[in-house]
C-alpha cells in the first residue's frame, strides 16, 4: 500500500446548507450526490489515488463508495470539530494499514481534473503538499507522508494552520494553487462562480439548479 486517498462526505440531504438562500433542499441533495459521484470516480480512475477510503455516516454514501471500488469508513459522532477527529482517525488508520502517506480530497470541488491530481502527486514526490481554496482561508486538498499523523484543524484559517503544520516537518511543504482546486462550492458566491464558468462541465445538472442571482431575486 502506497497513498491511500481519504474523501468525507456528509450525507447528502444535510450537505451544502450554506446554498439554502439559493438553492431548496432537493437541489442540495442533487448538487451534493452530483459532486461526490464525480470526484469518487475522478480518483478511483487515476492510479495514483486509486486507493480510495470515503470517511462518512451515511449507508446511500457508504454503498457508492463500495460499488465504486472505494473502503467506506463509518463516521463516529466526536464533539467539537468532527471532520477534524474523523479525518486524524482516517489518516491514523491508514498509516496503521501500510500505507506511507495520504491525500485529503474534499468532494465539493466542481473543476477538479486529471491535471490536478497529477500536480498533487508530482509535488508529494518529495514534500508535503496543501492546496488552499482560492481565498486563501480554506484547504481544498493536503498530502501528507508517514509515518506520524497529521492533526486536521478545519475551519476559520484551515490553510494556514494547515501549512504551519506542514512546514514544521522534515519534508516541508509545497503550495499548490491551482484553478481545478482553489473552487469549492460552499457558498452563493462559489456557485455563482463556477456557474459563469460552467461551460463544457460534466456534472449531470441540469443548469437550473444553479442560479443564485436569480434565485436570490
Amino acid at each position: 500500500m502506497s497513498l491511500v486517498t481519504l474523501i468525507p462526505a456528509k450525507p447528502f440531504d444535510v450537505a451544502k446548507t450554506r446554498l439554502s438562500p439559493v438553492l431548496s433542499t432537493p437541489q442540495r441533495k442533487a448538487l451534493a450526490e452530483a459532486l461526490f459521484r464525480r470526484t469518487l470516480t475522478m480518483a478511483t480512475g487515476f492510479p495514483a489515488t486509486a486507493q480510495v477510503r470515503v470517511v462518512t455516516r451515511s449507508p446511500e454514501i457508504a454503498e457508492i463508495a463500495h460499488g465504486a471500488g472505494a473502503t467506506a469508513l463509518p463516521e463516529t459522532e466526536a464533539p467539537g470539530d468532527g471532520l477534524s477527529i474523523a479525518l486524524t482517525e482516517a489518516a491514523a488508520q491508514a498509516f496503521r494499514d501500510g500505507a506511507s502517506s495520504i491525500l485529503y480530497l474534499p468532494a465539493d470541488l466542481p473543476r477538479l481534473a486529471k491535471p490536478d491530481l497529477e500536480a498533487l502527486i508530482e509535488a508529494g514526490k518529495t514534500r508535503n503538499v496543501i492546496a488552499p481554496d482560492r481565498e486563501r482561508d480554506g484547504t481544498n486538498a493536503l498530502l501528507w507522508h508517514g509515518p506520524e499523523t497529521p492533526r486536521f484543524q478545519f475551519g476559520t484559517d484551515s490553510f494556514q494552520k494547515h501549512l504551519a503544520m506542514l512546514g514544521e516537518t522534515e519534508r516541508g511543504v509545497e503550495i499548490v494553487a491551482r484553478p481545478g482546486l482553489g473552487l469549492d462550492l460552499d457558498t452563493p458566491e462559489d456557485l455563482e462562480t463556477w456557474c459563469a464558468s460552467r461551460d463544457g462541465s460534466d456534472l449531470p445538472l441540469d443548469l437550473a439548479l444553479a442560479k443564485p442571482a436569480a434565485a436570490a431575486s
